[in-house]
């Protein structure tokens, strides 16, 4: 299905509204599955086989009790495009074994890292999907390559810590000579802890100091500031020296500390140029995971959009159905509703039923604020979630398939191109014109208020019938009450319900089949706030108005003459 002339008119996948289709429907965890949903809504399946693959799976997820488990798990996902970008611009083959890898463009351990965990998370969405009928058999062919990768990382990096300068390192044991070093570097570790346990006894501190790494001096003491000065005061003799101050701490040092620093900064120095060669392999290794990554996040990515499509079909307050296809021209909503209007407020369900080239076309009158517009939003909508693969909104749905949904809603002039409104609307029509087919979906809203009543009309009136004859399904709301006059086999008249009461307009909202039998312009005026000195005008003119027009038609043509020929 073509969405391409109604993408912003239904705000399908709107950023600044909170009524867009895509924020409607979109639970998805991993940005691979967000992406992929975006591109279900903005070009839905053409095909009733492919369609219905899709409810089957979003239907058995939709009653899967492991579904927020497995929703919950791909949370866990890593995000892996940068992980596949590095892999891809690693290009061993010129690597000495040096540089590279630890440069801004190569891959690093933390990317090995991160592919571990990624592949931890795919290993339990795997486990949840056992019983499945879907992705299970699929996802399993990867679970040799998830198993391998998981051995590879645990095996070799320490994934658990970082050194001083925030690399990951390789585990001490995966080398002889790394483990030689590590064991200098432990030697080390301990008598900081002697030193640090020592100095906070001379210093006479009750609470905690700390032992910090900074950036220019290394490592350091880090206590309570108070604590601190009063030991100084009370041994002034000791070593120690503040090397800054905050607002309740000190940071302090002394010689031993000075050489310890730096006896650890020199071993991690030696344990991290030590492994670059060890790295070098290692990373050799991972990078031939690439085509697993990309094979499984595609795996990942749709799993998520369905989950996310099951989601919004079976969590909504009030139930959605499952859309039956059909190839006979039927379309049928049974109750549908606006998808995002009921999260916020009592959304009236309506029905549409068409058939193509029979009752193809629906000519919808009522007054303004009266619900037609939402009328077409909705079934535009629910049309569209069926062939993206979705339930819909409605008690029950019958769908044939529409190659594309065209849209022309609301009334503005645009100022940049230099097109009034009656511009702007010619321009979409001729497209629909143009490009609509028996199999398209057409929603067309009051057209030609940017021109005279008349011509308004004639254009209108023109366009019911080449799209009536078209066969293609049209919804066409107008404000052109004679339009209904229109002798058209294939057009069925309905109209927005309203009650007159003695004080109030009540809008229905229900979309009930005839012809709306006056117009409420001056009872909608009332409600906004215009004076009622001003609304009593307009009633006292219309009634004017409406008794000349009687007048008239109760003279014979001769009286007429004469009545014009005085003036």
């Amino acid at each position: 299905m073509d969405t391409t002339y109604c993408k912003s008119e239904l705000e399908l996948l709107s950023k600044t509204s909170e009524l867009s289709l895509f924020k409607l429907i979109n639970f998805t965890r991993t940005k691979g599955g967000e992406e992929l949903l975006k591109s279900w809504i903005t070009t839905p399946l053409n095909n009733i086989d492919d369609i219905n693959s899709r409810l089957d799976e979003v239907e058995y997820f939709g009653q899967c009790s492991e579904r927020m488990d497995l929703m919950n798990k791909l949370k866990k996902v890593p995000e892996m495009s940068q992980v596949i970008e590095k892999f891809s611009v690693t290009d061993m083959s010129n690597l000495s074994g040096k540089g590279e890898i630890g440069g801004k463009s190569g891959t690093k351990l933390e990317h090995c890292v991160k592919l571990y965990f990624y592949s931890k998370a795919y290993l339990e969405v795997l486990n949840l999907l056992e019983s499945s009928p879907f992705f299970y058999q699929e996802m399993l062919e990867h679970k040799e390559n998830s198993i391998k990768i998981h051995e590879l990382v645990t095996k070799s990096i320490d994934i658990t810590s970082k050194s001083l300068d925030h690399e990951f390192r390789i585990i001490p044991d995966f080398d002889p000579n790394l483990r030689e070093i590590h064991e200098q570097i432990e030697l080390v570790d301990s008598k900081l802890e002697e030193l640090r346990i020592d100095s906070k006894h001379k210093l006479g501190l009750s609470k905690e100091l700390s032992l910090i790494q900074s950036q220019a001096h290394g490592l350091l003491f880090e206590g309570n500031k108070k604590e601190i000065h009063a030991g100084f005061r009370a041994n002034p003799s000791q070593n120690y020296v503040i090397v800054s101050h905050l607002q309740t701490t000190v940071k302090i040092t002394c010689p031993e500390l000075k050489n310890l620093s730096n006896e650890k900064i020199k071993l991690t120095e030696e344990y991290m140029g030590a492994q670059i060669d060890l790295e070098y392999k290692i990373i050799e290794m991972i990078i031939t995971y690439k085509p697993y990554i990309e094979e499984t996040l595609k795996l990942l990515s749709y799993l998520d959009a369905i989950l996310s499509l099951a989601h919004a079909s079976f969590s909504s307050v009030t139930p959605y159905c499952r859309p039956v296809f059909n190839t006979d021209g039927y379309l049928e909503l049974k109750a549908c509703r606006h998808p995002c209007l009921e999260l916020s407020q009592n959304c009236v369900p309506n029905d549409v039923s068409m058939i193509r080239h029979k009752k193809n076309l629906i000519l919808i009158t009522g007054p303004n604020m009266g619900g037609k517009t939402t009328y077409l939003r909705q079934v535009a909508l629910c049309v569209i979630l069926a062939h993206i693969g979705c339930f819909v909104p409605a008690d029950n749905a019958k769908v044939c398939i529409i190659d594309k949904v065209m849209v022309r809603i609301g009334a503005y002039d645009s100022q940049l191109s230099g097109m009034s409104t009656f511009m702007n609307e010619m321009v979409e029509v001729a497209a629909m014109t143009e490009n609509a087919t028996e199999n398209s979906l057409l929603i067309i809203d009051e057209l030609g208020r940017g021109t005279s009543t008349s011509e308004g009309l004639g254009i209108a009136w023109a366009l019911c019938d080449y799209f009536s004859k078209i066969g293609c399904f049209t919804l066409f709301a107008t404000h052109l009450s004679k339009l209904t006059s229109l002798p058209n086999k294939n057009i069925a008249l309905y109209y927005t319900d309203v009650v007159i009461g003695q004080d109030n307009v009540e809008m229905r909202y229900k979309i009930i089949p005839g012809v709306i039998p006056f117009s409420f312009g001056i009872e909608i005026a009332s409600l906004t706030g215009i004076p009622d000195s001003i609304i009593q005008k307009a009633r006292d003119t219309k009634k004017e108005k409406e008794d000349l027009v009687g007048c008239l038609k109760s003279l014979n043509p001769k009286e007429i003459i004469t009545l014009y020929n005085s003036l």
